[in-house]
């Protein structure tokens, strides 16, 4: 290897460790893959990528929120700025966003199939699967879900009790004894007790338990009476092959069983939205709350909302430890580095700070400052245009464009005989010769000739080496 290929073989490696070094110190963050995706951004923020449609997650905890809200939360960890940190990320599901995606599983049979949506919202908004549909695993904005109006409730002769207070008609016996029992106990402070209706006409009596079977009160309510009661006609309905009770909706209206209107997706989320499907502690009910988890992570449908995300506030860094000996005594100085979070929907932003605690000779003072003194500054940041920094693109893929030449060797002719030279002849006076023979010399040719290419070689090696020190 020549000097010059020696040279930049050792640049080719320093450019590639000072490359190594600018990456390896600028922010990195990687994401659970199972979860979700934390991505790092320029400026010092990590940034998670759910504005896109939340998937199947295991581990997410679904909760029922005020006004037919429902809201998703999960657990993500990631290698954020100063090793591993897990944060909550919350998606809150409107009472409209999540109608929609219970009508687009109502829209898809392999989503009815798989969850309970379909049997709940039959039961509370009277809708249910359309008969066909454009394209059952991508359904169209203008695909419907079919819907029964609904029809009041009727006046309906009837034979019973009332209660006033509760407003309620028409009860048997033991139903209106049911509605008093609660009353009795508090009145005679009794706890897990029990009412039982016995007799007949006017003799039929309310008896009251404890939780012994004693009997601590007892009330006569006399014979039915006859009265008018709003309800709905016919009291069961089969709905899905089985039968029942025909209850008032959210609308006000009982079931018909034919459902002879359709929505669209977007109009079923505007109906629901305007009432919707509540517990009673005035939260999304449990059974909506439900029917939107299954939809979502048995149906594989997608629900996007509002981000909330919450996490640790700060994370601590390895401090650094300085000690220096003179003549006024030992003075300790203790950098400790933390990085501070802070948290905005989808977006995590974060900044370093330190605090540097001195000692000197027992007197300790304590300042505080931005930025990371106990990590080297990044060469990049101050001239991202380095050798080490800067991109250097990539190669061409340009195949090489090879050319075969004959090449023929012929052997060149000095005008050499290749043999002794004749002998050489010196006139002397007098008409006298002397001759001079190379018969010496050429019997001498064959012991020198190893000799001569051994100098031959070491003179064009000395050549060669002196040449490509000067170069």
């Amino acid at each position: 290897m020549t000097r010059r290929a020696a040279l930049l073989f050792v640049v080719l490696v320093w450019v590639a460790a000072l490359s190594f070094s600018a990456r390896a110190g600028s922010p990195a963050i990687t994401g659970a893959a199972a979860t979700t995706a934390w991505t790092p951004v320029a400026g010092g923020e990590f940034r998670r990528l759910l504005s896109q449609p939340m998937t199947t997650v295991v581990g997410r905890t679904w909760t029922a929120e005020a006004a037919g809200a429902v809201s998703a939360a999960e657990v993500s960890s990631f290698v954020a700025a100063r090793g591993a940190m897990s944060v909550s990320s919350a998606v809150s599901i409107s009472a409209a966003e999540a109608a929609a995606v219970v009508g687009r599983c109502l829209l898809q049979p392999v989503c009815v199939a798989a969850t309970a949506a379909a049997a709940i919202a039959y039961e509370h908004y009277r809708v249910k699967p359309a008969a066909s549909v454009t394209n059952p695993t991508a359904p169209s904005p203008s695909d419907v879900v079919q819907w029964d109006p609904g029809l009041p409730p009727a006046d309906v002769s009837c034979m019973g009790y009332a209660n006033a207070g509760l407003g309620l008609k028409c009860l048997s016996a033991q139903a209106f004894c049911n509605t008093l029992k609660a009353g009795y106990e508090s009145g005679y402070y009794v706890t897990g007790g029990s009412v039982a209706a016995s007799g007949s006409g006017a003799d039929t009596t309310c008896n009251f338990y404890r939780g012994n079977g004693d009997l601590y009160a007892s009330t006569t309510i006399g014979a039915p009476q006859p009265d008018t009661n709003t309800a709905c006609v016919p009291n069961s309905i089969t709905l899905n092959g089985v039968s029942v009770p025909n209850e008032v909706g959210f609308d006000g209206k009982c079931r018909t069983g034919a459902y002879s209107q359709t929505l669209i997706v977007a109009a079923l989320s505007a109906m629901v939205a305007a009432a919707p499907f509540l517990g009673s502690d005035g939260k999304s009910h449990p059974l909506w709350k439900e029917a939107v988890k299954e939809s979502v992570e048995t149906g594989k449908q997608s629900a996007t909302g509002a981000i909330t995300t919450t996490g640790p506030a700060t994370q601590t860094g390895t401090g650094t430890s300085t000690t220096t000996t003179g003549p006024t005594g030992t003075t300790t100085t203790m950098t400790t580095p933390t990085t501070n979070y802070m948290y905005d929907g989808d977006t995590i932003t974060y900044n370093n700070t330190f605090v540097t605690v001195t000692n000197n000779g027992g007197d300790t003072t304590t300042t505080t400052g931005d930025g990371d003194p106990t990590k080297p500054e990044d060469p990049c940041a101050a001239n991202p245009s380095r050798a080490g920094c800067a991109k250097l693109g990539d190669p061409t893929t340009d195949k090489p464009v090879w050319t075969q030449k004959p090449v023929t060797y012929a052997t060149e002719d000095f005008g050499f005989a290749g043999s002794c030279p004749a002998p050489w002849t010196l006139p002397l006076r007098g008409g006298a010769s002397v001759e001079y023979k190379y018969d010496g010399l050429c019997s001498m040719g064959p012991q020198l000739r190893g000799w001569i290419l051994v100098l031959t070689a070491f003179s064009c090696l000395f050549a060669i080496v002196s040449q490509t020190t000067k170069s």
